[in-house]
């Protein structure tokens, strides 16, 4: 459980952060069955990720998105260790994370 946790806090604290400048903020979560398998899809109104780029994103310290002074004080995000570790965790799970 609390793996499962600290995947979605990460993940949602992205896409909070990602919506700081947007007009319209909105987060969908859904999820799919095929088969066996299960998916969780998260997506936001937000900045916007270069797909084509998107898997450096899941290295340590890679950041795209500036936070402010502000917001890293309060510790929501910001240090680009949130990707790492969710990537990190799925992998122990035996589930992949990814961009589309």
């Amino acid at each position: 459980m609390a793996e499962w946790t600290a995947i979605f806090q990460n993940v949602l604290l992205n896409a909070a952060n990602a919506l700081i400048d947007a007009r319209k903020k909105v987060v969908k979560i859904s999820s799919h069955r095929h088969g066996n398998s299960r998916q969780v899809l998260i997506q936001d109104t937000g900045v916007g990720v270069d797909l084509d780029d998107s898997e450096a994103l899941f290295k340590p310290f890679v950041r795209r998105l500036k936070i402010s002074k502000e917001r890293k004080a309060l510790g929501l995000g910001g240090t680009g260790l949130g990707l790492t570790i969710v990537r990190m965790i799925a992998g122990h799970l035996d589930c992949k994370v990814r961009f589309r």
